[in-house]
């Protein structure tokens, strides 16, 4: 039987205090010294996913310390490279035998044992909740029994947060949400607090006796979930209009060309939010939007920004976030006639702003994936043929809507996803690493269309992205050759003829990815961003977005053109500067 590192306890309860564990050294001889009740293949098993981080690090397992966070830190699942491992699911499984040796090595399994063991009010709730699920037939059920397993994770996180019992869950919430080791346990957690809630209907004294006296009602709110009225959006609509539009023509009796709203949309909103969060403002009270940008508001939200970064807690805003925004912010009060004083303060003398500064550029994160793709072969080899990978992907799904019926609709969509995802890696991989929302918004047919596919195994195609569509100002034109060794012409024509005639309006769209929803309209970048993140995994790079993946092409590109900045610059419709 294999070795379960958090149910197989008893013997590393009696052996893991015997020697400090500090290092991987001391791990591999806890594993090999006899330490532990592992089986023989198990042992051998641990003993060579240990060796391998060494190996992979190139330092002494002596010099890395037993630490799984440490772990997980140097090999990140958003960094997965062919390098750690055949794929990424034997990546993964050699993660968790390394991380499941630590935790019996240092006793985090005995601590764990220790808590599960305690005779408390914990314990009380758990066994008259699976007493309940066992007397109750499956029909009158108010629970499953599987339930029961979110509720031994609350108790688990409360007793580390030393809640004594059930009946101080209402004043300690966040204290036990805080010892959540990552989002699935939170989620359980959650769950749990609502189940409590709804087993307070059922007539049994005992739980009357382990329950809090009035409801949880714990329900986490998202900022983003937060509606500002329409009349304070009306209002925001008119200040953003001031901030962003361009020069009045005397010739032309309006006002030109202006700068990006999105920006300022954003960051505008995002405070307001906050604010309102924060209990700065009342949304429900408050008459104008200039309440929000008070002195005293701004301040208590950067606050709030720094507070909750700092703890580290989840869907926070990021100090170079939190710089952007207040550098729109900064704008959009100036072009309104408003004091600026405070926003200019903040931005000077705030250090955790100011190491957001620090942090202006290509995110680390990003700047790896380039650097793998531009000097490990074998990871450059699988970027390019990642639209082939998503385009085998989907004719499986096709192949398997034809055969069962039954399946047919899910399989279709997924050969929807999975299709559109191909496409847009050979348009990126084939044509030139354009930006994401000029890929999106390219359309195929009709006078002004971008992209042209050609007929025929030797007529090649074409990409064209309007000078005013640009960065730099200028068109780009890009030929997508029939011959080319990436067949990313052929993976174009495959989605044009099998694919996008899966979108429920592809012959009103004159788009290329056309909408899911909307007649007329290009897919949206929310949906793309969707697909793409939810099967990415599964083709050796987790954690990728479409934007790094534009990245990875254009440093490709550099690569390939040493020094020829004009030529890149003309590629990527960027400034040589950028």
């Amino acid at each position: 039987m294999p070795f379960d590192p958090f149910t197989q306890s008893a013997s590393i309860s009696e052996n893991c205090n015997e020697t400090q564990v500090e290092s991987l050294a001391d791990v591999l001889s806890w594993i090999d010294d006899g330490g532990s009740d592992l089986e023989t293949d198990t042992r051998l098993d641990y003993s060579r996913a240990v060796k391998l981080v060494g190996k992979r690090l190139r330092k002494p397992l002596s010099s890395i310390p037993a630490s799984t966070v440490a772990f997980r830190a140097e090999f990140p699942d958003a960094e997965y490279s062919l390098l750690w491992g055949k794929s990424f699911n034997a990546f993964k499984r050699w993660k968790g035998k390394v991380c499941a040796a630590i935790n019996g090595a240092t006793g985090a399994i005995a601590a764990k044992a220790e808590r599960r063991a305690r005779d408390d009010d914990w314990r009380t709730l758990i066994d008259v909740l699976s007493d309940i699920a066992a007397r109750t037939p499956p029909e009158d059920a108010l629970f499953h029994e599987k339930e029961i397993i979110g509720v031994t994770a609350l108790a688990d996180a409360a007793r580390r947060a030393d809640v004594p019992g059930p009946r101080h869950i209402p004043g300690c919430v966040h204290d036990i949400l805080a010892e959540a080791a990552d989002s699935g346990q939170r989620k359980a957690i959650i769950d749990a607090l609502h189940l409590c809630d709804r087993i307070r209907t059922l007539r049994d004294n005992r739980l009357g006796q382990l329950l809090p006296d009035d409801p949880i009602a714990y329900s986490p709110v998202e900022v983003a979930q937060i509606e500002i009225p329409d009349h304070l959006l009306a209002e925001l609509d008119i200040w953003i209009d001031l901030a962003t539009r361009g020069e009045w023509s005397l010739t032309k009796k309006a006002y030109g060309k202006g700068i990006a709203r999105k920006p300022y949309q954003d960051a505008t909103r995002k405070v307001i939010r906050t604010a309102h969060q924060g209990g700065g403002i009342n949304l429900a009270e408050i008459q104008t939007i200039a309440s929000a940008f008070s002195d005293s508001v701004l301040t208590q939200v950067v606050r709030i920004w720094r507070k909750e970064h700092e703890a580290g807690e989840r869907g926070t805003v990021a100090p170079r976030t939190a710089k952007n925004y207040l550098d729109a912010v900064k704008c959009f009060l100036e072009r309104n006639g408003e004091c600026t004083d405070l926003v200019r303060n903040i931005l000077a003398t705030d250090d955790w702003i100011q190491s957001g500064e620090a942090g202006r550029g290509m995110p680390e994160r990003a700047k790896r994936l380039c650097r793998r793709v531009v000097t490990d072969m074998p990871t450059r080899l699988a970027f390019l043929s990642l639209h082939i990978s998503y385009r085998d992907a989907a004719e499986d799904c096709l192949k398997m809507a034809e055969a069962d019926p039954k399946t047919r609709s899910h399989a279709l969509l997924m050969a929807r996803l999975l299709g559109t995802c191909a496409a847009f890696a050979a348009l990126e991989t084939d044509a030139v690493p354009a930006r994401v929302g000029n890929a999106l918004a390219c359309p195929y047919r009709g006078r002004g269309a971008w992209l042209e596919l050609g007929h025929g195994r030797k007529q090649h195609g074409h990409l064209h992205v309007p000078a005013s569509e640009t960065k730099n100002g200028k068109a780009i034109n890009a030929p997508i050759r029939a011959d080319s060794r990436l067949r990313g012409l052929e993976t174009l024509r495959w989605y044009e003829e099998k694919i996008r005639p899966l979108f429920p309006y592809h012959a009103e769209s004159d788009y290329f990815f056309p909408a899911v929803q909307t007649a007329g309209e290009p897919l949206s970048y929310a949906t793309l961003l969707k697909w793409w993140k939810k099967t990415i995994g599964n083709f050796g790079f987790p954690g990728m977005n479409p934007h790094m993946f534009r990245h990875g092409q254009a440093s490709i590109l550099v690569a390939n053109n040493p020094g020829d900045w004009q030529t890149v610059s003309a590629r990527l419709g960027d400034t040589e500067f950028t």
